[in-house]
């Protein structure tokens, strides 16, 4: 006996038939996605590689672990030396912590233009104590001590101790003895809310092999980035590479950015970018 099925039978079957082809299609979509995916990362990969080859020769990668004594030069922009952070703003939140268990507290931020380091030194202190007297005398008022190793490896210590906030005399240091100024550094401290801002100018073949800096609050404390007995234990300068920017720029990368960093994370070149910058065509709105 034939059997006979139900208009509502039929229509369950179609409705399932309906049903199936997105669930198909789902499927296939995300099947495909982890195809893409995984042919991505396998690009990336084989990228991450060919540029590990290419750079591992360079200069930027020759030094030792430079160490958290080490102070980041970020790129240079326009900076006017008044001992204010306006011109700072952009990188303020990269700025270099350094603290002691004595309440010591401060933050270091570099810049270097063609012929300068531009240097940002913000203390975080009670309302500080000037120099008094005739007699500039180490380590007994808020000072800042500047400790330079020069392109020659020639080191050379110089001490800030204001009188009153404005331009300062950074001072030759001879031991522990304060000697004239060196006019060539200059700088600008001022105070504010949590302390006080030392902004310096400094000429780049003066640190150029490396720098470390010594602050004091004036009642015996200090804190310091580095050692500052021994040139060969001096903070060293980290700044983006020219030639490793060379060599990644010769490689073509549509929406992809690349970014090569020392063992510290600090960054030594980057490029690219993550959004489409294809043109438009003409006939795209403008």
């Amino acid at each position: 006996m034939k059997r006979r099925f139900g208009i509502r039978f039929k229509l369950l079957l179609v409705s399932l038939s309906l049903i199936a082809i997105p669930v198909a299609g789902y499927q296939f979509i995300r099947e495909m996605e982890t195809f893409l995916r995984d042919a991505q990362d396998h690009n990336l990969a084989t990228t991450t590689q060919a540029l590990a080859l290419l750079v591992q020769d360079n200069p930027a990668f020759s030094e030792k672990d430079a160490g958290p004594d080490a102070l980041y030069v970020h790129p240079y922009q326009p900076v006017i030396i008044d001992g204010y952070a306006d011109d700072w703003q952009d990188i303020l939140p990269l700025a270099q912590q350094f603290s002691s268990a004595d309440g010591l507290a401060f933050q270091v931020l570099l810049r270097a233009s063609p012929g300068y380091f531009h240097l940002l030194i913000h203390v975080i202190t009670p309302p500080p104590r000037y120099a008094g007297g005739r007699i500039i005398s180490y380590g007994r008022s808020n000072q800042v001590e500047l400790f330079l190793v020069d392109d020659n490896g020639l080191s050379r210590s110089y001490l800030i101790a204001p009188r009153a906030p404005g331009t300062v005399i950074t001072h030759r240091l001879n031991g522990d003895q304060p000697g004239p100024g060196d006019f060539r550094l200059q700088g600008e401290w001022q105070e504010i809310a949590s302390g006080y801002n030392l902004e310096m100018r400094i000429p780049k073949r003066l640190m150029a092999s490396g720098m470390s800096i010594r602050v004091m609050d004036g009642a015996g404390h200090k804190l310091a980035t580095a050692s500052m007995e021994d040139s060969h234990k001096a903070g060293r300068l980290i700044q983006p590479s020219h030639e490793l920017k060379r060599i990644i720029a010769n490689i073509d990368l549509p929406q992809s950015r690349i970014r090569i960093t020392d063992d510290q994370g600090w960054v030594l070149t980057r490029s690219g970018n993550l959004e489409d910058t294809a043109p438009q065509s003409e006939t795209a709105a403008p």
